[in-house]
């Protein structure tokens, strides 16, 4: 499968707000401070058609207004308003939205529908999504944080640096700050939500060619695209990467966890394990080694300190013997 272009996405050079806001905590005055206090060069685009200014910057009233071409938007609305930005932001050539908003394909058939019309409209104009149900995305290493989260500025010199993929935020989250506490530095977290129209498989292939990113942290509930991860893991072990991997136990609370989330079904990695369908290729040879490390997860509670309760109680094996990217649990 092609890869698509996030270049516009994670190093965007115009951002459009969709849902700016004048209010403190508000999702878009959320996004906006965070682009200021990392010191964004591009240009921002806000949209509020009840606003003339924000924060001393014009507002405009509507999405037709924005010029022609804007890297990315980051949309700060309700779910339900958001195929039809979706369909404005692309007849203005807008090259890649991220999607706050859940509802959609984690809440039944309506909003998986809503979700495939999204879906759709991104593949025909060639957009990128990220979501719909994200936290959004930091580029810690270009100074680009899209996300309502505060984020800090990193300084990056010196510091064996690793990039995060999870599809949860809130543990996107939780990473980030452990592996800061930890004196680490992190050249890209993303949270891909629902995974419309990009998913966790993207960006690894996208870090993968980093050369600043030697390691690549890793939060699925399950792989939409199981062989082409299994291709990224050997490309990752002859690039000398390590993956490390976790993602949920099968304990109902587990389970109740990532329904919130995965929007379509789809291998989870304790599945790929005896999935043939996985298999780098059809014969029977060996499985190949991949420089990656899985952990399996059993929340315990809903909450981040269970989840990092659980983590550290939870067994952890080398899959770099695992089949499909899954290590037989000790």
């Amino acid at each position: 499968m092609t890869m698509p272009d996030l270049s516009r996405l994670i190093t965007p050079r115009s951002v459009a707000i969709v849902g700016a806001s004048p209010t403190p905590g508000a999702l878009g005055n959320s996004v906006l401070k965070n682009l200021d206090r990392h010191g964004f060069r591009g240009d921002i685009h806000l949209i509020n058609p009840k606003r003339a200014v924000i924060d001393e910057r014009a507002c405009l009233p509507s999405i037709a207004d924005l010029p022609h071409g804007v890297d990315v938007a980051v949309l700060a609305i309700p779910g339900g308003a958001v195929q039809t930005a979706i369909e404005a932001l692309a007849a203005r050539g807008v090259g890649a939205a991220i999607i706050f908003s859940a509802g959609f394909a984690e809440g039944g058939d309506e909003g998986l529908a809503a979700q495939a019309e999204v879906a759709r409209i991104a593949r025909e104009h060639g957009m990128v999504i990220e979501g719909p149900n994200c936290l959004g995305l930091v580029n810690y290493a270009a100074g680009v944080p899209l996300t309502f989260v505060e984020v800090p500025v990193l300084d990056l010199a010196g510091k064996p640096a690793v990039g995060i993929v999870s599809q949860s935020g809130a543990m996107a989250v939780v990473l980030g700050t452990t592996l800061m506490g930890k004196g680490l530095g992190i050249t890209l977290s993303v949270s891909t939500g629902n995974e419309a129209a990009s998913g966790v498989e993207d960006y690894v292939e996208h870090l993968l060619d980093d050369l600043e990113t030697p390691a690549i942290g890793m939060i699925v509930e399950q792989f939409r695209q199981p062989r082409r991860f299994i291709e990224l893991a050997e490309r990752a072990r002859g690039a000398g990467k390590t993956i490390v991997l976790l993602h949920p136990g099968t304990s109902s609370a587990a389970r109740a966890s990532a329904a919130t989330s995965p929007g379509e079904s789809g291998p989870r990695p304790s599945d790929m394990r005896s999935s043939r369908t996985c298999r780098p290729s059809a014969t029977r040879a060996p499985p190949p080694r991949y420089s990656v490390v899985v952990r399996h997860h059993d929340a315990t509670d809903g909450g981040a300190a269970g989840a990092g309760a659980g983590a550290e109680r939870d067994r952890t094996k080398s899959a770099t013997t695992a089949r499909c990217a899954g290590a037989k649990r000790p």
